[in-house]
Parts: structure tokens; sequence; C-alpha cells
């Protein structure tokens, strides 16, 4: 209790500037859930939602015109199950909406495709 009271904020001081604040992506391994015989109960794989940010994309328009367009030329090329039709009413009927769900569950290999085609267009 002494030592806190004379000299707490010195060693204080000291535990703080000790302290360091890092950002590690910690790599995880997916695979198979199975039963004691081996057998598979169910398997790990990566998908994705596709969601529209109808406040951004608005914004957008305004600076580049021609996004809205662009982006939705791209997602239907990407994604068979999304409709243009979907993508233009909610733009225009929730505009400062952030947060719509265009697809559920896309396969890696779908959203690996659009990325790709992304990169190339310089989008």
């Amino acid at each position: 209790m002494y030592i806190q009271r004379t000299s707490g904020d010195k060693y204080e001081k000291i535990v703080l500037s000790q302290q360091d604040y890092d950002s590690t992506i910690i790599p995880f391994q997916r695979g198979n859930i199975v039963d004691a015989r081996g057998t598979v109960l169910a398997t790990s794989v990566d998908v994705y939602n596709v969601v529209l940010d109808c406040k951004v994309l608005n914004g957008n328009e305004k600076k580049f015109e021609g996004s809205i367009a662009a982006t939705v030329d791209l997602v239907t090329e990407c994604f068979e199950e999304i409709d243009a039709e979907t993508i233009k009413t909610q733009l225009k009927d929730n505009a400062s909406s952030q947060y719509y769900i265009l697809a559920k569950k896309v396969a890696y290999e779908e959203m690996a495709k659009f990325q790709e085609k992304k990169e190339e267009k310089g989008y």
C-alpha cells in the first residue's frame, strides 16, 4: 500500500509503456466434422452474402457518373441469382439503406470470379 501511495504513478507509467497492441490474423483450418468411425457428418466451406449498400452506391453516382450501371452490370454478370431490376428498385426505393442482402450463401468460386472481374475493370 505504501508503494502504491508514494510511487503509484511512476509504476503505472512503466506498465502502460510496456503494453503493446498488435493485430494479427490467425490462420485457421477448415475441415470436416467426423464421427468415431471417420464418417463425415458436416463439411465446413466458405460462403458469402452479397450485400448492397444503397447509400454508398448512390453517393458514388454523384461523384462518378455511370457507377450504378457498371455495378449492376458486374453483379448481374457474376451472380446469376441476382436480378438487375431488384438492384435498381432497391436503389430507388431505399436510397439511404446500407444493408440489403442480394444473395445468401454464395460459393467462394462465384465470389472469386466477381473479385477478379472487378479488378480487371478497375473498380
